[in-house]
This record gives structure tokens, C-alpha cells and sequence, in this order.
């Protein structure tokens, strides 16, 4: 038996003038500010994170998802 994850990803990115405002499903709220703001190359306050409904991470949402910075350096 192999563990598989059911835990669902979702994003959702919003622009405002220079404001970024990131819907995602992550524990690590901070880090994925951080990370964004240092990919898209825009002061970290810039970016807003906000993950309302997380479900059951289990430790693998804790980390920036290299699809999400792929998809916002877009």
C-alpha cells in the first residue's frame, strides 16, 4: 500500500496596481510572501497571503510550491 495524499491544491492570484493579494491553501503563509515577492522581484509587503480553509496538510503544505511561483512569475 503506497500513501497518497488526498489533500487538494488551489490558487487563486489577484492584481491591484503593484499589489499582488495570493488565495492559497498553504500552512507556510510567511514563507510564501517572502518567496513570491523575491520571484516577482516586488517589496515583500507588496503581498498578501491568505489561506482561509486549509483542510488536512500534514506537513506538505508547508512549503512554497515550485507550480505556484512557475504560474505568478508569469
Amino acid at each position: 500500500m503506497d500513501h497518497a495524499l488526498r489533500a487538494q491544491y488551489c490558487s487563486l492570484r489577484q492584481w491591484e496596481g503593484d499589489n499582488l493579494t495570493l488565495y492559497e491553501t498553504t500552512q507556510g503563509v510567511s514563507a510564501t510572501q517572502k518567496g513570491i515577492a523575491s520571484v516577482l522581484n516586488i517589496p515583500q509587503e507588496n503581498v498578501r497571503v491568505i489561506s482561509k480553509y486549509l483542510g488536512g496538510g500534514f506537513g506538505c503544505k508547508a512549503l512554497l510550491r515550485s507550480q505556484l511561483v512557475k504560474l505568478n512569475a508569469l
